[in-house]
């Protein structure tokens, strides 16, 4: 499979492959590269605790060590969706804009991808 979005105006639906920059269920298994937040801000590395303190669990990550997470968008808690610290002082913590993988839109049932063409977006 390819890393692409797939969009098919005609049904209104837009696909995020399983193995490309999206995210599944409640974001506990993302392991992609994403380090900048929905407003832009660059991700504090989970291993520092600077400018945020923090007493994450590295046992909560998909690599089960900080050092391998660097500053990627992460869901070690019980928040539904990718977040991480951010280097900015004045804001702790914000989402990632990272998609759920699969189809949404009007038309998202699983057979949609077997009859229909898509335009890949890459």
């Amino acid at each position: 499979m390819f890393n692409a979005i797939l969009f098919n105006k005609s049904q209104d639906t837009v696909c995020f492959p399983f193995n490309s920059e999206c995210f599944d269920g409640d974001g506990h298994d993302y392991s992609g590269k994403l380090n900048i937040t929905i407003n832009g801000r660059q991700c504090q590395r989970w291993d520092a605790q600077s400018p945020h303190q923090h007493n994450q669990n590295p046992a909560k990550f998909p690599s089960r060590t900080f050092a391998a997470e660097e500053n990627f968008c992460r869901n070690p808690s019980d928040w539904s969706g990718t977040w991480c610290y951010t280097t900015d002082p004045s804001k702790r913590w914000e989402p990632c804009d990272l998609p759920v993988c699969g189809c949404t839109g009007r038309h998202s049932d699983s057979q949609l991808m077997a009859k229909s063409t898509f335009t890949v977006l890459t």
